[in-house]
C-alpha cells in the first residue's frame, strides 16, 4: 500500500439546526415521530411475541460550506405499517441544494400515494418507481430551476441537459445530484435501498446480529449480470452488534467496475468502463489521476491501493469516476450511484439502487435473547449524510449513539421519548461538528443525520 496520504476533505464533485419546538399535545417536539407499538410479525406476516417502540428524528448542520445542500425526512404510515428514514446530500455548486430538495419533495408525495406496496405489494418493484421517479422529479426540476433564471435549457441526445442564457453563449452542461438512501422499518423486515455514500447503519445494545438474516434481494442498475437474491454479510468492522445496511457504491468497488463495463464497456474494446475510476489528487487537473484497478489474468480488477490522500478518519482513499478524455464536457463524481447527474448517467453512473432485507424477527430474538436483568433491549438507526460518516470510525458513531463511547450522554433508555431522541440526535451532531473542526477546519462538510430507536418489547412489558 502507498504511504499515508493527508486527511483531507474530497469535494463530492468538481442550515441551521433544527429548533425543538415541542408541541402541546403530547409532549413530542415538532418533526419527530413517536411510535408507541409496532408488533412485529414473522415472513407470512404471524403476529410474533414481540413488538417495538420507535422514536425518530433528525438534524443538520451547514458545516463551514456556503449553503447546505443536504436534506432529510422521516415518515410514519398514519396505517400503522412502519416508519421510513430518508437522506439526500446534494452535490453541484449551481444545483445541489435543488437536486436534494427535489428528490424530497417528491418522496413526500410518493410515500402517501404508494407505500402501501411495501406492505403488501412487490417491494421492488416498489423501489424501482420510487428511484426512478425521483431521479426523474430531480431532472424535471433542474430544467425548471434554469427557465425560472430566464436561461434556456435543451436535452441532448443522451439525455443530459444543456444551458445558456438566452439568445447568446455556448450551451454548458448542467453538473449535479444528490445521494439517496431510504430505510423502511416495517413490521416484518428492515428494507433499506441506496445510490451514493449516504450510509445507515444498525447497532444492538445486546447479543451478536452475526447470524440475523441480511440479503440483497436485487440490484436494480442497468448491467448487473447477477441480479437475483444474494446472502449478505454486513456485520461492520468485526463488530458483532453493528450492521451495514446500506450499499457500497465507491469507485473503489470492483462490483461497480463491473457493473459499469458492461453496462457502458471502453470503446477500445478492453475489459474497462467508459469512465475512468481513479484515485483524487489534490490539484485541479485529474488527467493524471493513477487508475485504482488492474486486471488480472483472468480479466477480473484487482483494487491497486494507490491512493492519493485520505478522505475520512477511516483511512479511506479519495477516488472519483470521471468521464474520459474525448468527452464533450468534463465531470466527475465521488461515487458511482447518484440522482440527477444526467451528464455522468450516460457514461455508466446509475440512479437505481440495491435493495437489501433485514429479518426482524431475527434481529429481535438475537438481541431480546441476550439482554439479562431486565434491561432495555433494542437498537439504535443512523442515517447520514457524509459530513457525518467522515468524521467517525462506524461502531464508534454507533456505541455513540447507545451510549456506549465515552463522553456521550445518550442511550437507548433517553431516546425512546420524543424530546430524549431530539436531545441525542442534537449531541451527535455536535460531536460530530467537534470532530469536523479538528479533522477539516473551515471546509467542514454539510452533516445531516436521521436517528431512530427502537426499544423492543413484549405484550406483557419489557423484554
Amino acid at each position: 500500500m502507498a504511504g499515508r496520504g493527508a486527511l483531507m476533505r474530497q469535494n463530492t464533485m468538481d442550515a441551521s439546526e433544527n429548533e425543538m419546538d415541542v408541541e402541546g399535545e403530547g409532549g413530542v417536539p415538532e418533526g419527530v415521530i413517536v411510535v408507541p407499538k409496532l408488533v412485529v410479525t414473522d415472513s407470512a406476516k404471524n403476529p410474533s411475541r414481540y413488538a417495538m417502540k420507535i422514536t425518530a428524528s433528525t438534524e443538520t448542520d451547514i458545516g463551514g460550506m456556503r449553503e447546505n445542500q443536504d436534506d432529510v425526512y422521516i415518515w410514519e404510515d398514519p396505517g400503522g405499517g412502519g416508519v421510513v428514514l430518508c437522506v439526500f446530500d446534494g452535490h453541484g455548486r449551481e444545483v445541489g441544494r435543488v437536486a436534494a430538495n427535489a428528490a424530497r419533495a417528491f418522496l413526500e408525495t410518493w410515500l402517501v400515494e404508494n407505500f402501501q406496496q411495501f406492505r403488501t405489494g412487490d417491494q421492488v418493484a416498489a423501489f424501482r418507481s420510487m428511484f426512478a421517479g425521483a431521479n426523474s422529479a430531480v431532472k424535471a426540476r433542474f430544467r425548471a430551476h434554469y427557465e425560472e433564471r430566464g436561461e434556456e435549457i435543451e436535452e441532448a441526445p443522451e439525455g443530459y441537459l444543456l444551458k445558456r442564457r438566452k439568445n447568446y453563449g455556448p450551451w454548458l452542461c448542467v453538473f449535479g445530484g444528490s445521494s439517496f438512501s431510504c430505510i423502511c422499518i416495517l413490521p416484518d423486515k428492515i428494507l433499506t435501498a441506496n445510490v451514493g455514500d449516504s450510509s445507515a447503519l444498525l447497532a444492538s445494545t445486546h447479543g451478536s446480529l452475526r447470524g440475523v438474516t441480511a440479503t440483497r434481494v436485487a440490484d436494480l442498475a442497468e448491467g448487473v449480470t447477477d441480479n437475483g437474491s444474494l446472502a449478505a454479510d454486513l456485520i461492520v468492522e468485526d463488530n458483532e452488534r453493528v450492521l451495514m445496511l446500506t450499499a457500497d457504491h465507491s469507485p473503489e468497488s470492483p462490483n461497480e467496475f463491473n457493473r459499469m463495463t458492461a453496462s457502458h464497456p471502453s470503446r477500445d474494446g478492453g475489459h474497462r468502463p467508459r469512465m475512468q475510476m481513479v484515485y483524487d489528487n489534490i490539484g485541479p487537473d485529474k488527467s493524471s489521476c493513477p487508475q485504482i484497478f488492474e486486471l488480472g489474468a483472468d480479466g477480473q480488477p484487482s483494487v491497486t491501493s494507490n491512493g492519493r490522500y485520505w478522505k475520512n478518519v477511516r483511512q479511506e482513499w479519495a477516488c472519483l469516476v470521471a468521464t474520459p478524455p474525448y468527452a464533450r464536457f468534463h465531470d466527475a463524481l465521488a461515487f458511482t450511484r447518484s440522482l440527477g447527474d444526467l451528464h455522468l448517467q450516460s457514461y455508466g453512473v446509475s440512479h437505481m439502487p440495491e435493495v437489501y432485507e433485514f429479518n426482524l424477527l431475527e434481529l429481535c430474538e438475537a438481541t431480546a435473547t441476550a439482554c439479562e436483568n431486565g434491561e432495555r433491549t433494542g437498537f439504535a438507526i443512523v442515517a447520514a449524510s457524509d459530513g457525518i460518516w467522515d468524521n467517525w470510525v462506524f461502531s464508534d458513531c454507533m456505541a455513540y449513539a447507545l451510549g456506549d463511547l465515552e463522553g456521550s450522554s445518550c442511550s437507548l433508555a433517553e431516546g425512546l421519548t420524543g424530546e430524549g431522541n431530539k436531545r441525542a440526535n442534537s449531541a451527535l451532531m455536535a460531536e460530530n461538528k467537534r470532530r469536523a473542526i479538528a479533522n477539516f477546519g473551515s471546509q467542514a462538510d454539510n452533516a445531516t443525520s436521521a436517528l431512530a430507536f427502537i426499544e423492543i418489547i413484549l405484550a406483557d412489558g419489557r423484554a
